[in-house]
């Protein structure tokens, strides 16, 4: 270390170290350094180590960014929007899946043409409108089929187009839990079903998707239930069992 060759005492350089190890020529440009007797001492203060580091500039400049930009005003809606997905009493395939949905992640037609990997953006089943995320999972005309029937928890809603963030922000705000519940795997299933119909050609009747999600989501939950009382009983067997000193010897 350079500190090793430096007398702090007498703030010199120690002639005699510096020339062992650097030869002649090289210590006598380093013993024309002058030595201050007091350093300033430089550190990254935005690392809890105080090092340097590539990545703890990247986010101090998105900080900056969203600092100079401001924040809008639907930020704490957005946080009770993704909480209701979290919270959803769903596999976890499932509230996955509305997430991606709410931040237009899904591979629709609209997206791969974004991407430039389809020429069209039509929807492959009825070859009408644009496929954008709503219009698969909402508008599409046998979307709507499905959600008109009997046992739909919004059957008498109006198909329209819109994009899906708000919509998932009505449904939340006038379902109740079990119908958001019911609502979010119906929705999976119908994107199953446009999957299953443009790689397979298969295509299901509206009663049978929507009657098996809800059989489906009933013994998910059932099952639910059953392991949380299963672990009560756990717990609360092993709450009786008190530890009791061995005797001696043992």
């Amino acid at each position: 270390m350079v500190e090793d060759f430096i007398d702090t005492t007498k703030g010199e350089w120690r002639g005699e170290m510096v020339v062992e190890e650097l030869g002649e020529s090289e210590a006598d440009i380093v013993k024309t350094i002058p030595i201050q007797q007091q350093f300033l001492l430089i550190d990254w203060g935005y690392t809890k180590s105080r090092i340097f580091s590539v990545k703890s500039t990247y986010h101090l400049e998105m900080r900056l960014k969203k600092m100079a930009k401001g924040e809008p005003s639907r930020t704490n809606n957005e946080n009770g929007l993704w909480n209701e997905i979290w919270k959803l009493n769903v596999p976890a395939i499932v509230k996955n899946f509305v997430w991606k949905a709410t931040n237009n992640c899904l591979p629709t037609k609209e997206n791969l043409l974004k991407r430039k990997v389809v020429e069209l953006a039509l929807c492959p089943i009825c070859s009408r409108e644009v496929e954008s995320v709503t219009h698969s999972l909402w508008s599409c005309a046998t979307s709507s089929d499905i959600w008109a029937e009997s046992v739909s928890p919004i059957k008498k809603w109006p198909s329209y187009e819109l994009d899906f963030y708000p919509l998932w922000g009505r449904l939340v705000k006038n379902l109740n839990q079990g119908e958001l519940e019911k609502v979010a795997a119906i929705m999976r299933k119908i994107w199953l079903r446009r999957n299953k119909f443009v790689f397979e050609e298969v295509f299901s009747n509206p009663y049978k998707i929507i009657r098996t999600v809800l059989d489906n989501l009933e013994e998910y939950q059932r099952a639910e239930k059953d392991l949380v009382c299963n672990l009560s009983s756990a717990v609360s067997g092993r709450a009786v069992v008190k530890w009791k000193r061995p005797s001696e010897g043992w």
